[in-house]
């Protein structure tokens, strides 16, 4: 027999699993299939309540999550939201972020339903995913925004053109950010409400 906990291999009269110490009379329930894992890692937003949320989104779609690690961005690089406890989803600044939560999950290929399993989860995960929801164009530059439109104010005193250029570049881009933005929330909110009936779906399977 095999541990359902861990898939360690087991003689049939073991109580505790030699692998991860389960005990095999307790709650856990002895498998006779050797489980076939399938395995990910994912990331979000380094905060408890994304992290948390991130958690229940994949255990609701049958997923075990193994560990949790936050890990140290790049110079320049923003991270991949998927959860998001702090708004930054829904247009806010990603400045301040210097490292990402990756999470280790797996889940059982022989688990009961997993076909139907795998289509909805495979559904919900793509409306929450950033290629269903992109970011604005000019995402997070708003500092870089604010700089440009100071610096169109100094050039008007001692280039004029260059200033003006400066300025209205500026004004140009806050604009279509203020825009764009608008329509990302609206898009968000739809594809979120789409994924998580998906997951219910998925989670009564379970």
């Amino acid at each position: 027999m095999f541990c359902n906990k861990c898939g360690q291999h087991m003689p049939d009269n073991a109580v505790f699993c030699s692998g991860c110490g389960t005990n095999q009379q307790g709650d856990i329930t002895i498998s006779q299939h050797k489980p076939i894992y399938e395995m990910k890692t994912i990331t979000c937003y380094p905060t408890e309540r994304a992290e948390q949320q991130t958690n229940e989104f994949y255990q609701d779609l049958g997923w075990e999550v193994l560990s949790m690690d936050r890990k140290q961005l790049n110079a320049g690089q923003t991270p991949n939201f998927f959860f998001d406890g702090s708004n930054v989803a829904y247009g806010g600044s990603t400045q301040h972020f210097t490292t990402q939560t990756h999470i280790s999950i797996r889940r059982d290929k022989k688990m009961p339903n997993y076909d139907k399993i795998k289509e909805l989860s495979d559904k919900a995960e793509y409306y929450r995913s950033e290629q269903k929801n992109p970011r604005p164009e000019y995402f997070g530059k708003e500092s870089e925004i604010a700089k440009a439109k100071l610096a169109g104010c100094i050039w008007l005193i001692e280039l004029f053109p260059v200033g003006l250029y400066f300025l209205i570049a500026g004004n140009r881009a806050e604009k279509k950010l203020k825009q764009d933005t608008i329509v990302y929330k609206q898009n968000i909110v739809k594809n979120y409400a789409i994924a998580d009936e998906y997951r219910q779906q998925c989670k009564k399977l379970l």
